[in-house]
């Protein structure tokens, strides 16, 4: 002010100062006005924050969930960014499947070998044991019987025994083996076996009767023996759904089943096989693992990519 006089270009300077003086002040007490007291005087309308943080963080959350976390703005912004795509078109890069089966292989090689084997095994017997236990065999099988036999489909497995059976009876060790039983079994025939050969006519008679037999069914669908297999397969397949003495023996051949010993070492046996496959196969140069885990993958990008719903 003294030097104004004198140089009036001084007095855009001094203006400066105070203008920038007076901001600086108001600007310092602006902020702090904000988070405290200035000076530590409780002067109105300071420590604005910390006396209305509540009610101004609820503001911006009720803002927040408002404008940007409706479920419209969501969609919109999935639908934007198209997660499905962008992961559909890096998986059917070739690179890319390769790459997360790797990853994927080396977790199981990992996986394998933090197990603990016998408690794996032990775990393996117990679920399955229990789970077993729990089975309603004889409806199972009942149910199993009933797809079997729609449209008789069980003739076709008559059928097939029908066939072995003739082919069996037709041959001739089958005839010697009758021929010694009767022997066996009746003394007359063997004392006049090695003249007259009694058993070997009393065996040719039988197989060509019981020959006879199976070619009279094969041929005839309508047959009464086909129809006796029917009535009884039909009777065994309710007895099985309704009746409780054959249901409780189905069920108690299946408890002694689960209660051998083989049983349960098999069953704990089945993780070692399994591991040691794994491994093998791990192991390997073209791993039918890796091969899989690499499918799926690019099968899971090209399903990414043909549907639109996803």
């Amino acid at each position: 002010a003294l030097l104004s006089a004198r140089f009036p270009v001084l007095a855009f300077v001094a203006a400066t100062c105070e203008a920038a003086m007076v901001g600086a002040l108001a600007d310092w007490f602006a902020v702090v006005a904000l988070f405290r007291h200035p000076l530590n005087l409780p002067l109105p309308h300071t420590a604005i924050i910390p006396r209305n943080k509540a009610r101004i963080a609820q503001g911006m959350g009720e803002f927040i969930q408002a404008k940007f976390l409706t479920t419209t703005a969501l969609v919109a912004k999935i639908r934007e960014i198209n997660p499905a795509a962008r992961l559909s078109e890096w998986l059917l890069q070739p690179a890319a499947a390769e790459t997360l089966a790797s990853y994927a292989t080396r977790f199981i090689a990992y996986a394998l070998n933090a197990l603990d084997d016998r408690r794996v095994r032990d775990f393996l017997r117990v679920t399955v044991t229990n789970k077993l236990y729990e089975l309603d065999i004889a409806s199972l099988a009942g149910q199993i019987l009933d797809v079997l036999t729609e449209n008789e489909r069980h003739h076709a497995l008559l059928d097939e025994a029908l066939a072995s059976m003739h082919e069996f009876l037709s041959s001739d060790e089958t005839r010697q083996y009758i021929a010694g039983e009767i022997s066996k079994q009746w003394p007359v025939i063997r004392w006049l076996t090695e003249s007259l050969q009694l058993d070997q006519m009393a065996a040719g008679k039988i197989l060509d009767f019981a020959i006879a037999k199976l070619g009279e069914m094969r041929s005839d669908r309508e047959h009464e023996l086909r129809k006796r297999f029917d009535a009884y397969v039909k009777e065994f397949i309710g007895k099985l759904k309704a009746d409780p003495a054959t249901r409780e023996r189905v069920h108690q051949l299946r408890d002694d089943v689960l209660r051998s010993a083989a049983t349960a070492e098999y069953l704990g046996g089945l993780w070692s096989e399994l591991r040691a496959w794994l491994e093998a196969d791990l192991r390997a140069e073209r791993s039918s693992v890796h091969g899989k885990l690499v499918e799926m993958m690019r099968a899971l990008g090209g399903q990414l990519d043909a549907d639109p719903a996803i």
